[in-house]
């Protein structure tokens, strides 16, 4: 099996976690605003903004 293609730099890849760590709206089901999709879609592209991926939401 060939080696997995790197998709992301170390940096982007921490950068990553700590977005997401940090909007525990994507992840904490005991979160009050976890099951608001119009919420976590904004959140989301703000996590592809700082990671540097264009617009992942295909508006």
């Amino acid at each position: 099996m060939p080696p997995k293609k790197q998709i992301f730099t170390i940096d982007q890849e921490f950068l990553l976690i700590d977005a997401v760590k940090n909007r525990p709206q994507l992840w904490d089901v005991s979160h009050p605003m976890y099951r608001r999709n119009d919420i976590k879609e904004v959140l989301w592209q703000e996590v592809a903004d700082l990671v540097g991926i264009p617009n992942i939401i295909g508006k």
